[in-house]
């Protein structure tokens, strides 16, 4: 089949077409071999930084576990056991009996001057096996000043308050109660009609309650 048009031998013709054809035909190997990623097989896909991150990087070192020190745990010493007949329950029940007391009274010092303020003292011990409760407040208190039997002054003529405290004592335990004397005589009721006591020789009584104290003697003098 002459496929060839125009005055010219048809190998003139041929020619032509090859030498038109052979560019064409490089630029379509070239662009064949960009679609197939290059004649060596090789991709521009991040193979070899995958590969680092699945097997070449180092695993993170673990956080360190911090432990708080050990502290020796403290326990309070335990108290001791108190006896059934020391218990709260059975204190409560126990009241003091007179003769499980022992009261006495007390003077700083054995000679005054008149007009001096002797220092006076009530002291209750629990001289019994076992706890025991009393009223030990100022309304069972009382000190007194005698000469011979006649009462010159009482701590509870001219003193307002007539409280109660009762108190739990424990065996030998002791209580002592204190005041200041004016060295004057007094009645009940605390008439201003008062004098200070002159020399001679006077007994200073404690009591509490019923139970009253030996005397203890001491002196006024001028």
């Amino acid at each position: 089949m002459n496929m060839t048009v125009g005055p010219h031998p048809p190998a003139v013709y041929w020619r032509r077409r090859v030498l038109v054809a052979a560019p064409l035909l490089v630029i379509l190997g070239t662009f064949t071999t960009c679609l197939n990623g290059g004649s060596d097989g090789s991709s521009d896909r991040p193979q070899a930084k995958t590969a680092v991150r699945s097997g070449s990087e180092p695993s993170p070192t673990p956080t360190p576990t911090i432990l708080a020190p050990l502290v020796p745990s403290v326990s309070p010493s335990p108290s001791p056991s108190l006896p059934v007949s020391q218990s709260p329950a059975a204190e409560s029940r126990t009241p003091c009996a007179d003769k499980d007391l022992t009261l006495v009274a007390l003077t700083e010092n054995t000679t005054y001057k008149v007009g001096a303020r002797p220092r006076f003292k009530l002291a209750v011990t629990n001289s019994s096996k076992v706890p025991c409760t009393r009223d030990v407040g100022s309304g069972q208190q009382e000190l007194s000043v005698r000469i011979d039997d006649k009462k010159l002054w009482s701590s509870d003529h001219c003193s307002p308050n007539k409280g109660a405290d009762e108190r739990t004592l424990y065996p030998d335990e002791k209580r002592t109660y204190w005041l200041d004397w004016s060295g004057r005589t007094s009645e009940p009721g605390c008439p201003n009609t008062r004098v200070d006591v002159g020399p001679g020789t006077c007994k200073l009584v404690a009591r509490l309650g019923t139970l009253v104290s030996k005397p203890v003697v001491f002196s006024l003098t001028k």
